[in-house]
């Protein structure tokens, strides 16, 4: 496993940090929906309350697969490398495959969507989630989300 590029040690903000995640939203989302949602029409079932929950689980597992193939290998999605972040854990390196899942399995939330009677609850969990982390990294002295505490990571600026 490589260690972390050496260097600054500067938290990255909450600001970057969320346009990063969008960009790697966007860069797994749009060729993932396209191609879902015509495999999806091909087989009849796109817009059924079967197809939107194929439709959740595979998207939801996919961000979690994506985000922790790069933290782990790389130490930064193509999202926080276009914004000039890394992201490191207690020891400076790049995080494990187990540190780099704990810290964004809370994404798992939304992959209950559509299924009846879950579908809010899910959205609520993933909502929340995604506040809290929000709140944390901007309160936090060390700009870290409650995910990046439970993972023993740190998001900085990049050399």
């Amino acid at each position: 496993m490589p260690d972390a590029p050496s260097g600054t040690t500067t938290a990255a903000g909450l600001f970057p940090r969320f346009l990063a995640r969008l960009l790697d939203a966007l860069i797994v989302g749009l060729p993932l929906g396209i191609v879902l949602s015509l495999v999806l029409g091909f087989a009849g079932i796109a817009g059924k309350t079967s197809g939107v929950v194929l439709m959740s689980l595979v998207s939801m597992t996919a961000m979690v697969v994506y985000h922790v193939h790069f933290e782990s290998k790389e130490g930064r999605t193509p999202g926080k490398r276009v914004f000039g972040m890394r992201i490191v854990n207690t020891h400076g390196a790049v995080p494990t495959v187990g540190e780099a899942l704990q810290r964004n399995a809370w994404i798992l939330l939304g992959a209950f969507s559509g299924i009846p009677g879950v579908t809010t609850v899910s959205g609520i969990a993933q909502a929340v989630a995604g506040v809290a982390s929000a709140v944390t990294i901007a309160t936090d002295d060390d700009k870290q989300g409650w995910h990046d505490k439970f993972a023993g990571t740190r998001v900085l600026l990049a050399d």
